[in-house]
């Protein structure tokens, strides 16, 4: 049997990060009866029927006894539950002895019964020993873990045991809501709670596309939501309940907050944007006093890839994972959560009240911004067109990375003697590298984005310039470029956003005057 070793001391608070100590002291003693989960169908108008917990196969010895289980939850510090959940999750002995059933029995047995808060403390412990969310390592996504990952199953699983109280929590919040929209009496305070809400879910949305062999492409954030969602009795389908909410919202607050040189609109996606690129760049221009005003391209909340928002010490050099800085749920995630809430449709974009448009990329970008038809072929989204075209209009400079430079390349522009062509021709950019089928292989990519778009080859195909080279050896590089009176900023990863912020600036003054 292994032995959990050591103790973890008090985390000094990192900026915008959270502090251990404010958790709860103890964990429930007793492993509480779960509540059972939904089935995956449901039907229109009628309440889901839970099903049973799903029962993972392989019951066998776990070099983590019962009897150490039930003394580290009875201890309720949050540093030994975090010390068991990391053999739970790093233990790979299932190559040998098929032992995934006991595995996901044994994490029940630790977790069930505690609340959102006793498991937050847990994960903030967790971070605070080993550098990483747990949820990093039941994926097998920290460096130099091992090669061999967990089956989907047993990994969706784990994932319940350690967030379906967080998700339980957000169904009952959306099931309230749908009873308020049901009445006719949503505020704007209830959009705030809503457009704030599911982003930090992860990729809550379905998903664009769909798989040629009929294969769920939904992430296991979705399911867990959706199995959640089955739980609170409520009528219809989760997705159902989300169209009910979004027909009753009023309008969002789209009153000019600052004067137009401090204003700046933000395209984001409903369908995968990734956190460091939107929030590390969000969180210097908040604090160099800019307004800012995300727009997604069909007023739907912004999504975020499940993973950029898992803090990964270890990765995020390499562009996975959040850096500790940057932890959702410490004061980053609260501005995140006053920037979300207000999020907007693209049609409402006015240009006149903004100073710049920046475009935080992920890999949904290409799902409902820039729509990727081929790894090279993109269409932007009727609505984004419209709005990057008045934008053109106005010569806003435009600030984009990773995958938001493709929109340049499916954005026209009518110049001076006539002739229509790509935003980017001519213009030297930066853009993610070739990496996609690589986080594919290694199990980091989410299965929904079953197309890999190769931002070099589509925006050289219309013209621009590029260097991929460049952009593999400093992913934290920043390109400037300038057309027709415009500025156009890019770089290449999520290791840029933070680097774009003061050449953000210099354009918007250069652009204003002020």
């Amino acid at each position: 049997m292994s032995e959990i070793r050591g103790t973890v001391p008090s985390a000094a608070p990192a900026p915008r990060g959270l502090d251990p100590s404010a958790a709860p002291a103890s964990a429930p003693a007793t492993p509480a009866a779960p509540a059972a989960p939904p089935s995956s169908t449901f039907s229109a108008g009628a309440a889901a029927t839970p099903a049973p917990r799903p029962e993972i196969p392989g019951h066998a010895f776990f070099p983590l006894s019962d009897k150490t289980v039930d003394s580290v939850r009875a201890s309720g510090d949050p540093r030994k539950i975090a010390g068991a959940l990391h053999t739970l999750f790093t233990d790979r002995s299932n190559l040998l002895l098929g032992n995934d059933g006991t595995r996901v029995e044994k994490t029940r047995r630790l977790l069930d019964g505690m609340s959102p808060e006793t498991l937050e403390s847990v994960r903030a412990a967790y971070v605070h020993k080993y550098g990483c969310d747990p949820e990093i390592n039941i994926k097998s996504a920290d460096f130099g873990a091992p090669i061999a990952r967990l089956g989907h199953d047993t990994q969706l699983e784990l994932m319940d045991a350690l967030n379906g109280p967080q998700m339980k929590r957000a169904a009952e919040s959306i099931a309230s809501l749908q009873a308020k929209a049901q009445a006719g009496t949503l505020t704007a305070d209830d959009r705030k709670e809503y457009f704030s809400l599911l982003p930090m879910m992860g990729l809550w949305n379905a998903p664009v596309r769909s798989s040629p062999t009929g294969e769920n492409l939904d992430a296991m954030e979705r399911t867990l939501l959706q199995r959640a969602w089955g739980g609170t009795g409520a009528a219809g389908s989760l997705d159902s309940a989300l169209q009910q909410i979004e027909s009753k919202m009023p309008e969002p607050d789209l009153s000019q907050k600052a004067p137009r040189e401090k204003s700046i609109a933000v395209i984001a996606s409903s369908h995968g944007a990734q956190w460091q690129e939107l929030m590390d760049w969000a969180s210097e221009m908040h604090d160099k006093g800019y307004h800012l005003q995300i727009f997604t391209p069909d007023g739907q909340p912004v999504a975020f890839q499940r993973d950029s928002l898992n803090v990964s010490t270890r990765t995020v050099n390499l562009g996975y994972g959040a850096p500790s800085h940057l932890d959702p749920h410490g004061g980053t995630g609260e501005l995140a959560k006053e920037l979300l809430g207000n999020a907007a449709p693209s049609s409402k974009f006015d240009p006149k009240q903004f100073g710049a448009v920046y475009l935080a990329g992920g890999l949904g970008f290409n799902e409902d911004v820039a729509v990727a038809e081929s790894s090279t072929r993109l269409t932007a989204n009727s609505n984004i067109a419209g709005m990057m075209q008045r934008a053109i209009g106005e010569k806003l400079p435009i600030v984009a990375l990773c995958h938001g430079p493709t929109l340049l390349a499916a954005t026209p522009i009518t110049m001076p003697d006539g002739h229509t062509e790509a935003l980017n021709k001519d213009v030297p950019t930066a853009s993610l590298p070739p990496f996609e089928s690589y986080v594919q292989f290694t199990g980091r990519k989410e299965a929904q984005f079953t197309l890999d778009v190769n931002t070099h080859h589509a925006l050289a195909e219309v013209g621009g310039r590029t260097d991929v080279l460049r952009d593999i050896a400093n992913m934290g590089r920043v390109v400037k470029g300038h057309k027709a009176g415009i500025d156009i900023i890019t770089g290449p990863g999520p290791q840029a956003s933070r680097n774009l912020a003061d050449p953000t600036v210099e354009a918007m003054q250069r652009r204003w005057g002020r």
